[in-house]
């Protein structure tokens, strides 16, 4: 799950059961750190066209913590995607400064993530390898948000932003984001996200809404979009996907989940399947496996990977 700007609550309970352990560091009363390092091999077998194969040194990533005072504090990810033959470097991939008002109301600005979405944007919180091609999630962004907590079950969250999907600091294209989260019981989880951004000519519109269940060894999502002026005036659809994962053991665990979107410009849906087990190799190094079957659209075939995680 995405980290939650509005609901830190069930951030840990739900975003980091999927991987391994991943407690900050202290450096200092004053300073922590945290991160991970991501590989991974895959082979894509498709109806039509070559077999592809690769074995990818996939992330880095450090994460700053700064604590200024009990209201004021910072935060700065740095990290390396991609492989030295591309020529990638250490690049900031989001900072943000975080001003606790009151004991209900916070306020952030800087560079930060969409607070839309059940999977995650880093392969810590994820369940299985692959992101669904099926659901539109917002991105990093440039701006300020608020979040309020109404009651231990109740939390707003509200953003004005310099792009939903394209934060390249262009403010005549601003965005913004708007959501309500619920935490009814302990076990469950639903939060509803309505995204806009100002395309030329018109604005772009996505609604996200996401259910969770969690309880012992077992963690069940549903979720849906509504598109709106997806990618073109007009271009109206929808975006569905409902997953399940279960320990089997301590340190064994399966993933299954079904995906699948469709569109006015794109009547055929496109559905797929996949199936994960994961297995804790130490309480900071996970091993997954994945196969994803993709049942239409030119994507149509098998894909098949292996990725290893370790966290610190």
């Amino acid at each position: 799950m995405r980290k939650s700007l509005s609901l830190n609550l069930a951030v840990g309970a739900i975003g980091l059961m999927a991987a391994t352990s991943f407690a900050d560091v202290k450096v200092s009363d004053a300073l922590s750190l945290s991160g991970f390092l991501d590989m991974s091999t895959t082979a894509g077998f498709p109806d039509a066209g070559p077999k592809t194969y690769t074995a990818t040194f996939d992330q880095f990533e450090v994460d700053f913590m700064y604590k200024f005072s009990d209201k004021l504090s910072a935060r700065a990810d740095i990290n390396s995607a991609g492989t030295l033959a591309d020529g990638t470097v250490m690049k900031f991939e989001q900072g943000f400064l975080s001003y606790a008002a009151t004991s209900a109301l916070t306020i952030q600005a800087g560079k930060f993530l969409s607070s839309s979405g059940w999977e995650a944007a880093e392969p810590t919180g994820m369940y299985q390898y692959s992101y669904s091609d099926a659901l539109v999630y917002g991105g990093y962004q440039n701006g300020v948000n608020l979040s309020y907590v109404v009651s231990p079950m109740i939390s707003l969250y509200a953003a004005y932003v310099d792009g939903i999907w394209n934060a390249d600091g262009d403010m005549t294209r601003a965005g913004y984001e708007a959501q309500v989260a619920l935490m009814p019981t302990k076990e469950i989880t639903v939060k509803v996200t309505e995204m806009y951004e100002q395309q030329p000519g018109y604005g772009k519109n996505v609604v996200n809404a996401w259910g969770a269940y969690i309880a012992g060894p077992l963690t069940a999502a549903i979720e849906g979009d509504y598109l709106m002026n997806y990618t073109a005036e007009d271009d109206n659809g929808i975006g569905y996907l409902a997953m399940v994962n279960y320990k089997l053991t301590d340190v064994l665990a399966i993933t299954g989940r079904f995906s699948g979107m469709k569109t006015d410009a794109m009547p055929d849906a496109i559905n797929e399947i996949t199936v994960s087990p994961s297995y804790s190799l130490a309480s900071n190094w996970l091993i997954l496996a994945e196969a994803k079957y993709q049942l239409a659209d030119v994507n149509k075939g098998l894909g098949l990977a292996i990725e290893t995680t370790v966290t610190f």
